[in-house]
Formats: C-alpha cells, structure tokens, sequence
C-alpha cells in the first residue's frame, strides 16, 4: 500500500555507555538511566563539577584522510552553553559551541571546522551536526562533550547511536508477504487449507539525492559515505547498508522529528549487492527495503 514517507531516519548498533570506561571523563559525572529519543532509558546526563576544564571523550580511529561528518545526539539540561570538539594529534578539528535558550541549541561559535544545520529530532532531543577539517587516517582521534563550557555545575543529555537522517523517502510501499515454507492445499472436495509459516512486514521506498557527505543543501540529509568508526562519527547511508547486511537490527522511524513513533527489529532486504544509481546532478540514489517479522512499518 503507498502511503507519504516525511524525512525518515533509522538507527542501529550499540549505544553508548559514558558511564563506563568507553569514555574518559574529568571533573564530570554521568547519571544513567535517562530517557532517550526512543523513549527508552538508554541516555545519559553529564554534569560539570568542578571550574576547572570539564569534559568526557571517547576515542576513534578514523579509516582515511577526510573530512569527517560529525554528530552529537543532545538534549537540554541546565548548562547555558555546551562545546563539542573532535581533536587529534591534541588539536582541535572541529570546534563547535551551542546555546541553549529554552531548551534549543543555537550554534554561537566555530573555531574550527564546519558546523553544519541542527536537526530537531522531537521530545526535546536535537543532532548537532559538523565536519571537520581532514582527519588523519589510521591515528586515534577524539569526540569530546564539554557539557557546561561557561558556568561550573551545568548539565546535558547525551544519547550515543548510529543514525542516519533522509531528507525523503521516495514512492514509499508497504506491504506483507509470507515466508518461505508455506504451503497451500487443495481438498478433492475444492476445500483449500494453508500451512503458514509466518507474515513479514515490509517497507520499500527509494533514498534520493544523496550528497557525499552530510548536507543542508537541498535538505538536511545524511551522504552516502561512511564507515561508522563509533556512533556520531562517519555515519553515512553506506555503513546503514553494511549494518544491514551484517544483519544488524535497524530502528526505523517514519519522521526524524519525532523519533519516538519508531518500528525496531527491523532488517535490510535490499540492496543485496551492487552499486547506487545516479542522479541527474551525480549525487546518489538507492532502493532500500526493510523487513520486520512484528508488524507493519507505515504511518497507520
């Protein structure tokens, strides 16, 4: 059944825990336990506790030399600014600040990098977006969280996943199919039976216009590279698609603004293999089909 498809997005992979030694943290707790995007309790809340440099950072190793596409999964807490960095080789190579006023972030500073548009994701949860100025390949590198870069007791919400945001779906269908091993018969009296195996649920739209890289132009969209060295970095449609199959489980949502409303379980049928389509202007388009054995996965 064809139905409208807005901006979807789709997640995947294991959350980050900063409470425990996957980051480095100094002068700053986590407090676990709190709710997440999906409304889950898979976040975190970092607090500043001291005036002296106050941060948390998780280590990488970026694959190539690039610019790298960069995001943080944040929400307010009661710091009046946050920085965000990536830094390698103790530089920094992307730089950003945000304020929160009424519980939205405004990008008020870029030292270094690019910062690019922020993406409300509903319930109060935002993705702060950037790409750095060229990393270096196959040398650990940093992403950093300064919950509270003014004061001295602020706090933040954190929520660390794999996440790639479609600025649209194209030509989206819905529709279910049985699995393999089912069987009909027929009765000499014409009587007809089934042995059904199970129903799955499927999902197939078509991702177009995929810049390269993460983009605002012509949509907030995610590009088509990336390699998924740890959530938040290089995340791109192409490591949705090795996730997929890998036959890791992807969470799909049917609108990006509001993640809550989201179908989990789900598993990439297609693409198989072979390369994407191009567009008339040469950025990337693909078919994505996505199963799920529970339900439905439409907007009804």
């Amino acid at each position: 059944m064809p139905q409208t498809v807005l901006t979807p997005a789709f997640a995947w992979g294991t959350v980050d825990t900063p409470a425990s030694v996957q980051f480095t943290k100094a002068n700053v707790t986590v407090t676990t336990g709190q709710t997440d995007p999906y409304a889950g309790t898979a976040a975190v809340l970092f607090t500043r506790t001291s005036a002296s440099d106050s941060y948390a950072y998780k280590s990488f190793t970026p694959l190539r030399f690039l610019h790298y596409p960069v995001y943080w999964l944040l929400r307010a807490g009661s710091a009046a600014t946050t920085r965000l960095t990536i830094e390698q080789g103790g530089s920094p190579m992307l730089d950003i600040v945000v304020t929160w006023s009424g519980g939205v972030p405004t990008v008020t500073s870029v030292a270094t990098g690019t910062a690019l548009a922020i993406l409300s994701l509903g319930s109060g949860w935002y993705m702060v977006r950037g790409i750095t100025t060229p990393l270096t390949g196959l040398t650990a590198a940093l992403y950093v969280i300064r919950p509270d870069n003014t004061g001295t007791s602020g706090t933040v919400y954190y929520y660390g996943v794999n996440l790639v945001v479609l600025e649209m779906l194209d030509e989206p269908v819905y529709y279910r199919e049985v699995r393999e091993g089912t069987e009909w018969m027929q009765g000499r009296s014409g009587v007809e039976d089934a042995w059904l195996v199970g129903v799955d649920y499927y999902l197939r739209g078509t991702a177009r216009y995929l810049p390269s890289q993460d983009a605002d132009n012509p949509g907030i969209t995610t590009g088509w590279w990336g390699s998924a060295e740890t959530p938040g970095v290089g995340v791109g449609v192409q490591s949705l698609i090795e996730a997929g199959w890998r036959r890791q489980s992807i969470t799909y949502s049917y609108n990006r603004a509001g993640l809550g409303a989201a179908f989990p379980g789900c598993y990439l049928v297609e693409p198989a293999s072979g390369e994407p389509g191009l567009e008339p202007n040469a950025q990337e388009t693909i078919e994505l089909v996505l199963r799920n054995p529970n339900g439905d996965v439409s907007l009804l």
